[in-house]
């Protein structure tokens, strides 16, 4: 994994406390809490459903929970980033070899999680040492005017903790993040890279996150590197897809919510829907 450039440039704002959500404004990057019913993901744990935000584009984000499973990708450095056509599978495999942690439930994700048209989705739960869960969420959408304007010192990371810029091998990205509190809310993460032609967002939840990041520091830096990989895209590298298709069946859901009495989405019902 390529290391994060030193020096990158960074703002902190202490989280406005007692403020309801509606005084909240936008959220960081691409994770504000939206107000969809709780659902229980893969192990039974309960899922809130979030929305996601970066100027005039809104995503949902839909958070599960996670065991064991799949292991990271071995993937070669030489090995051409756009080899072939990505799969839902592929970029999850992409998500397990940033995070470096097995993962115990995949999904991709469709319209009605808030995936845009024409965008691809997947959403990976996985464990950490600790037995706590974390949930990550990556959409691939095709670049445009609005996300040119997202900075740290935009209107979407107004109210973020901690806001972060950088460039790992070209890739402009930013890293923002609300703190959480104790025995109430763990807070969350974003991460949006913005390539010449599309652009990743990504948001995570599960794991306490302290003002300074603390011990999520390396799952903060491995998903700036996740949002900046040439192969997480529209094309990915053949490892990817291998490390894709290798995902068992245990771990691999048709949909987020699959087994736990959630209704499968339109698309799979049939085929022409939009959601």
């Amino acid at each position: 994994m390529t290391p994060r450039p030193a020096g990158p440039r960074r703002t902190s704002r202490a989280r406005r406390r007692g403020e309801g959500s509606a005084g909240r404004g936008p959220g960081p990057v691409a994770a504000v809490r939206g107000s969809g019913p709780v659902r229980t993901g893969p192990d039974g744990a309960s899922r809130r459903g979030w929305s996601a935000a970066i100027a005039t584009l809104t995503l949902t984000v839909s958070l599960a929970a996670c065991g064991g499973g799949v292991g990271p990708a071995d993937r070669s450095d030489d090995e051409r980033p756009t080899a072939e056509a990505t799969t839902p599978r592929a970029l999850a495999a992409a998500v397990i070899d940033h995070v470096g942690r097995p993962a115990s439930a995949a999904a991709p994700l469709f319209r009605r999680d808030g995936v845009p048209s024409g965008a691809l989705g997947v959403e990976v739960a996985c464990p950490d040492d600790r037995g706590i869960s974390t949930h990550v969420r990556v959409v691939v959408s095709r670049r445009t005017a609005a996300f040119e304007r997202f900075t740290c010192n935009s209107r979407a990371t107004r109210f973020a903790t901690g806001c972060e810029e950088s460039s790992p091998g070209g890739v402009r990205t930013a890293l923002s993040w609300e703190a959480g509190y104790p025995e109430e809310d763990p807070g969350y993460l974003s991460v949006a890279g913005l390539h010449d032609g599309w652009t990743v967002t990504i948001s995570s939840h599960g794991p306490f996150f302290e003002e300074e990041l603390g011990d999520e520091r390396a799952l903060a830096d491995g998903l700036v590197d996740l949002a900046a990989d040439p192969a997480v895209g529209f094309r990915t590298s053949a490892s990817y897809v291998e490390a894709g298709a290798a995902i068992g069946d245990d771990v691999w859901l048709d949909y987020y919510g699959q087994g736990n009495g959630y209704p499968p989405p339109p698309e799979l019902e049939d085929p022409g829907a939009t959601g």
